[in-house]
């Protein structure tokens, strides 16, 4: 009897681990398919450099697409190879498409193949027109054919300069190209060409090659090679070119909230009463010893007071805080004068910095402890940003402490020597710990999805890598950029921290790009309404946009046009990052042309995995529906996400059900087994 039920036993057991074995795999499966995808083919112009330093144009293949239902990933691929620079631009293309399209960034799936002869393709030259056709795509818009287009894409839409423009053009005119859209302000050029002189001496010939620069009218050259060369200015004006249609975009509002306006306005009045207080005790020697100092105290206090009737808050406060820096240098000034001979003025002078140097030192003091605070707190966008205005401050505060002892201490004129600049550590110091102290207190604003919100920091970062380096193979001047400090930053999960110093890096270095091209003048107003757009947008998503529209305000009263850009860079680029670190569901507004056939979702899902490796398997039909030269091509796509996961054995068979079904095919062959063994002893 033992005998037989051992074996019954064992085949029992074989076939329970044969059956787990079958189940559990199947169970782990996910099987996502895309109802909608759409791509559209475009003819995209590249560069590469020779030996010699000389440019060539060549063409590359694009194919952009996007899937729906997604997860706002964007998929990028490229033959042969590709830098790290082209995938950073490609990412932000998707962002400020989906932005200006008013649709969700995770409502799709973003795909991106690049094509080139180029050994490695590179260079954000190519984002303009990625930002475009994912904009068309976005909106249902078809791409006209045979149009192509250079130029970078900005954090506020622009379209912005770049290289290479004439060997570019060549290179579309000789694929069939015939309308080229340049980014505003490059239809004069640069092109650097070989020029060779031949120099006979005696019974020598002296051959010399030379690269010259030649300066080339692009719409000319173009009307020779059979092409109409369109400048635009912004994302808008090259989907009008490169679709025939206008985007129509709402009229965004935007408008500092209510409790700001309060805090702001309290600040700026204490500000102007502080500096009228120790203006009064000091009128007199001012007029008559530094009377264009005194001037120039009173312009600051007009101005402040006119800036808060207009409403323009922080410039006024901006105002503010210089009339209050002057006047105390002018306090100490004063003070110092009493003195009589040289050496008790300097004496006096010394006094009155070490005295600021310890004053600020003491505020920034306070700051360090409460700053630790912020991040006990749950992170809104308004705390975010109030926390980098301040921070922002902080910095300056304590740069400028660093290099007070490299000043004078007898005043040359305002601004150079050590007095001045230790008064201007002290008072952004204090304005450090004003914004502060509001940030800790607020209790407004949406919060923030961390894991998003280091995504687009890093985007931002890898963007911003790519404009320097782009910059800088052009010889071009650049901002300095920390990439260990930030990403070490990003690791410890300081958000506040890491955000300013990438976008502050990204405005100066897209400012320089623009005064390497001198497109400046031409482009600062769309960089001006691109920032406006990106502002109302986000005040549409029921955000504050804080630091945007203070940037924006600061930047119509400046009158120089690299340091406007830089402030509607950082304007911008703080819009984005915050419309795509919060979930939010909307309309997309746009209609779906069922184009492919709508296949139903199935997924067959266990718990959550704790980590998991995933192998992507896609069943492809393609199907050409255009006639040449016509763009779009329609996909349909089957993808099988196989997804391995670590949960243990028992949570996966529990969360299933399955150690039940186990249960019970056990218990039947035990009951199986003892009949065989009764039957048997009874023989």
């Amino acid at each position: 009897m033992c005998r037989y039920y051992r074996r019954v036993l064992a085949l029992l057991m074989v076939s329970i681990i044969i059956i787990s074995s079958s189940i559990i795999p199947t169970l782990a499966t996910e099987v996502h398919t895309y109802k909608f995808m759409k791509f559209v083919r475009l003819k995209v112009p590249a560069v590469y450099m020779s030996e010699e330093g000389i440019m060539y144009g060549v063409s590359t293949e694009f194919v952009v697409g996007i899937g729906w239902p997604g997860e706002g990933t964007t998929y990028f691929s490229a033959e042969p190879l590709t830098q790290i620079d082209m995938q950073a631009a490609s990412r932000i293309a998707v962002m400020i498409a989906s932005t200006y399209a008013g649709v969700p960034l995770n409502t799709y799936d973003y795909f991106i193949k690049v094509k080139s002869k180029s050994e490695v393709v590179g260079g954000p030259s190519g984002s303009g027109i990625t930002a475009t056709a994912f904009l068309a795509l976005l909106t249902n818009t078809e791409i006209l054919p045979n149009v192509s287009m250079t130029g970078m894409i900005e954090p506020d839409g622009t379209i912005g300069p770049v290289g290479g423009i004439t060997e570019k053009l060549r290179a579309m005119a000789r694929e069939g190209i015939k309308v080229f859209l340049i980014p505003k302000g490059q239809s004069i050029v640069k092109e650097f060409k070989k020029y060779v002189e031949n120099k006979t001496v005696g019974n020598t010939v002296i051959i010399t090659e030379k690269i010259i620069p030649v300066k080339v009218n692009v719409t000319e050259l173009g009307r020779k090679l059979g092409v109409k060369v369109i400048e635009v200015g912004n994302i808008v004006e090259a989907y009008k070119y490169l679709t025939g249609k206008e985007l129509k975009l709402p009229k965004y509002m935007y408008t500092y909230p209510p409790w700001l306006i309060k805090w702001l306005s309290n600040l700026i009045n204490e500000t102007l009463s502080i500096v009228k207080r120790n203006l009064t005790n000091i009128r007199n020697v001012l007029s008559d010893q530094a009377p264009e100092l005194l001037k120039e105290i009173e312009s600051h206090i007009v101005n402040a007071e006119k800036l808060i009737e207009e409403k323009e808050y922080y410039s006024a406060a901006s105002e503010a805080f210089i009339s209050a820096i002057l006047t105390s240098y002018a306090s100490s000034f004063v003070k110092a004068l009493s003195g009589g001979s040289l050496n008790k003025v300097i004496e006096i002078l010394r006094s009155e910095v070490n005295k600021y140097v310890e004053l600020a030192k003491k505020v920034l003091d306070e700051y360090n402890e409460l700053f630790l605070k912020l991040y006990e707190h749950d992170l809104t966008d308004t705390k975010l940003q109030l926390a980098i205005a301040a921070y922002i401050r902080y910095k300056e505060a304590k740069k400028t402490l660093t290099t007070i002892r490299s000043y004078s201490f007898y005043p040359l004129s305002v601004g150079k020597d050590a007095l001045y600049m230790a008064i201007y550590a002290f008072w952004r110091a204090k304005s450090a710990i004003n914004f502060l102290k509001l940030a800790l207190n607020i209790n407004e604003g949406k919060e923030l999805n961390r894991e998003v919100l280091v995504k687009g920091i890093n985007t931002l970062l890898h963007f911003t890598m790519s404009v320097k380096a782009y910059l800088e193979s052009l010889g071009g001047e650049t901002y300095p950029i920390d990439y260990k400090e930030i990403t070490t930053l990003l690791d410890r999960g300081k958000v506040i921290e890491a955000s300013s110093l990438v976008i502050e890096v990204l405005a100066n270095n897209v400012a320089l790009m623009h005064a390497y091209f001198n497109t400046q003048e031409k482009l600062a107003p769309y960089a001006e309404e691109g920032a406006k757009i990106l502002a109302g947008r986000a005040q549409e998503l029921g955000l504050t946009p804080i630091l945007p529209i203070m940037y924006i305000e600061r930047a119509e009263t400046v009158n120089d046009s690299i340091a406007r850009i830089t402030l509607y860079e950082s304007s911008s680029a703080y819009s984005l990052l915050l419309m795509n670190s919060v979930s939010r569901i909307y309309n997309p507004g746009i209609t779906v042309n069922p184009l492919t056939k709508t296949v139903t979702k199935t997924e067959t899902v266990t718990l959550p995995p704790i980590t998991s490796t995933e192998t992507i398997i896609r069943t492809k039909i393609e199907t050409t529906t255009y006639t040449k030269p016509g763009p779009t091509i329609t996909k349909t796509y089957t993808e099988t996400r196989t997804v391995s996961v670590a949960p243990s054995l028992v949570e996966q068979l529990v969360g299933t059900g399955v150690i039940a079904i186990l249960f019970i095919i056990f218990a039947a062959g035990l009951a199986i087994g003892a009949l065989i063994g009764y039957s048997v002893s009874k023989k």
